[in-house]
């Protein structure tokens, strides 16, 4: 589950700064709601967009610490968003992104890491599957 990408610089976090904001880019309603409600309840601020076109126009206006992507939008897929994203969304290029998808490690991962993409999560996640990744991402151990 963590860290496929360890060249990638964490994201150091003084708790002491506020609440951690997080980009969550989920297409189905339902989804949204249970995991952008698994976030905010473990303290987290959580932006929710749900296409890759709102996506990047988040991305070109706010800094995000940490993005989930969904791979299966229905304008994009996740790893398009992730590419143009470390391309072309100067505030977030170097934003840890942990693709959130039912499909496997072993299918997104390989031209995952090649565009960007620093981890992975298979759906559904737990509250603890999700504290860990942010955990490690933003946070220095």
């Amino acid at each position: 589950m963590l860290a496929f990408n360890q060249s990638q610089s964490k994201i150091n976090k003084d708790s002491s700064m506020g609440s951690l904001t997080l980009l969550l880019v989920e297409d189905n309603p339902l989804l949204q709601k249970v995991t952008s409600h698994m976030l905010t309840s473990l303290g987290y601020t959580v932006k929710v967009a749900g296409d890759g076109k709102s996506a990047l126009v988040a991305c070109l206006n706010q800094r995000f610490d940490l993005i989930f992507m969904d791979m299966g939008l229905p304008d994009m897929n996740g790893i398009s968003v992730t590419q143009s994203i470390r391309r072309l969304a100067y505030r977030n290029t170097d934003t840890p992104i942990v693709a959130l998808t039912t499909q496997n490690r072993e299918t997104i991962m390989p031209l995952g890491k090649e565009v960007g993409l620093n981890d992975h999560q298979q759906k559904p996640a737990s509250p603890n599957d999700l504290k860990n990744l942010v955990d490690h991402w933003c946070h220095t151990h």
